[in-house]
């Protein structure tokens, strides 16, 4: 673990011993916390893929008992009607958990470790990727990275129009932000010179999607299925006609597959503006998600609700298992409260200097 890990680990400590933590989720108890996770894999493979991204499920299933304990969990279609039909909210503050893509562990570890505590979550799944097993954009490019690094430079090098080493590239994390930094075409044909030069990749063992079947399945168990897109692209970068699509034929997919409404959308990386948001909502989506932390009250924006990250560096111990006060501090708040403010000091103290 980092310096910074265990000085966070400390801190979380200190707020859970002074009763912080606590207070922050008695607090929660006015609205509705959703929880943002993408996979759960064996110990072995957490370190494959991205960072941050993975659970063990041991620490996942740790995770689970401790919400059970806590706070009444239910899908974020449910919580969401629940915070706006009036009336009393239950006893315990409100959570949901909620995964994104449609990796096949969802199915198998996810979904099967909240039955096993008579829950249900939500999942938001990337149509392309489930329904008829294409690889996401960032899965191609990291099978080429690892298949030929110096090979992945130049194929890079050429489309940028200059040269890239494989040396400056640094670690998978950092190749897949690099792409992402890029405009979208000019991404898709980075993609598309991999593929082609270094392919043809089929998802492997650490990328086997869900399949129709299991959604069906999920759906007649009680949990919700919701849209990440047809081929998770950041939707800003998209014209109006492909937005339509991604946002309409995904939800219109979906619902054919499970024979119900689909009324949740997810957006790729978090990626929002206006115009998305006004996609989503023609679309016919009854909310849609974000990737900014933050507690959901009756008068959000139901387009933009907002999900606590429960990231790997944020919610283990130096060992990577359980850490509880550190996942309290994800779930309540704490972390990204703590992140404003240090943000607000950071800003207080430029200004400061720039008024000398």
């Amino acid at each position: 673990m980092s310096s910074k890990g265990r000085v966070r680990e400390c801190v979380d400590a200190v707020a859970a011993r002074l009763g912080v933590l606590r207070w922050l989720r008695h607090r929660a108890a006015g609205g509705a916390t959703v929880l943002m996770y993408h996979r759960v894999l064996p110990e072995a493979d957490v370190g494959r893929y991205f960072q941050g991204l993975a659970l063990t499920p041991r620490v996942f299933e740790d995770q689970v008992r401790w919400l059970v304990r806590h706070f009444t969990v239910m899908p974020v279609r449910e919580a969401w009607s629940c915070l706006n039909r009036g009336g009393a909210l239950p006893s315990k503050p409100i959570v949901s958990i909620s995964f994104d893509d449609g990796y096949r562990d969802n199915f198998d570890v996810a979904a099967a470790t909240l039955e096993r505590h008579g829950l249900r979550g939500t999942f938001f799944v990337t149509t392309d990727f489930v329904l008829e097993g294409r690889m996401f954009w960032f899965d191609v490019a990291a099978a080429a990275w690892r298949k030929n690094p110096d090979a992945f430079a130049r194929v890079l090098s050429d489309v940028l129009g200059k040269v890239v080493h494989a040396g400056e590239i640094g670690t998978l994390d950092e190749m897949v932000g690099r792409l992402k930094r890029l405009e979208g075409g000019v991404r898709a044909g980075v993609i598309d010179r991999l593929e082609r030069e270094l392919g043809p990749f089929q998802p492997g063992e650490l990328d086997r999607p869900m399949d129709a079947e299991m959604l069906r399945t999920l759906h007649r168990r009680g949990h919700e299925i919701g849209s990440h897109t047809l081929t998770h692209p950041m939707l800003p970068q998209l014209d109006d006609a492909r937005l339509r699509a991604e946002c309409a034929d995904s939800k219109a997919r979906l619902e054919e597959c499970l024979g119900a409404p689909v009324v949740g959308l997810c957006y790729p990386n978090g990626s929002v503006d206006s115009r998305v948001r006004n996609a989503a909502k023609a679309a016919g989506y009854e909310y849609a998600c974000t990737t900014r932390p933050g507690l959901n009250r009756s008068d959000v924006d139901a387009l933009l609700l907002h999900r606590n990250h429960a990231s790997a560096e944020s919610v283990t111990d130096a060992r990577g298992g359980h850490h509880g006060p550190s996942f309290a501090a994800v779930v309540v708040g704490f972390h990204a409260l703590a992140h404003a403010c240090a943000r607000g000091l950071k800003r207080r103290g430029r200004a400061s200097v720039l008024s000398r």
